[in-house]
């Protein structure tokens, strides 16, 4: 059968800059909670797991977003993963962004951004569904910087 979940009206006071998603861990779907006020999935009784991302931003004492100090690969989540990963990463000035996800032999899988990105905190989701099983390392670079970290993709 068919089940609901719902958090009608418990979204209306969240702050202004605050992100909500709903994560399905099983299919990797992302449901923005402050655009949608339910999820219905179908339940075949096996066992699903669920997680709230919150993204708040650092703000200042008059409550105005903060851009990041330092060029920085947040962390990734959720981690372990099984189909979708999202990667969030801090640029405290404009710069060409390069973040690529390679397998453990060096080989590069899939490049998620490459281009000019502005000053902040960015996020990119990586589909994983081409992917095979195993740990990968996303590394981001900017301007001579380079940072890694190490994921892994379960089946």
């Amino acid at each position: 059968g068919q089940t609901r979940i719902t958090w009608a009206g418990s979204m209306d006071k969240a702050p202004d800059h605050f992100e909500f998603t709903l994560i399905d861990v099983v299919t990797g779907q992302r449901i923005n909670m402050l655009e949608n006020d339910e999820f219905v999935f179908q339940n075949n009784g096996q066992y699903r797991n669920f997680t709230i991302h919150v993204n708040a931003p650092f703000l200042d004492v008059a409550g105005n977003a903060m851009a990041p100090e330092e060029f920085e690969l947040l962390s990734a989540y959720p981690n372990p993963f099984n189909s979708s990963l999202t990667l969030r990463y801090n640029l405290k000035q404009s710069s060409d962004v390069k973040l690529n996800v390679y397998d453990m032999r060096g080989s590069l899988v899939q490049s998620l951004v490459v281009g000019e990105k502005p000053k902040g905190t960015h996020s990119i989701v990586w589909n994983a569904n081409q992917a095979s099983a195993g740990v990968y390392m996303v590394k981001l670079e900017n301007s001579g910087q380079t940072t890694m970290r190490k994921v892994m993709l379960l089946r």
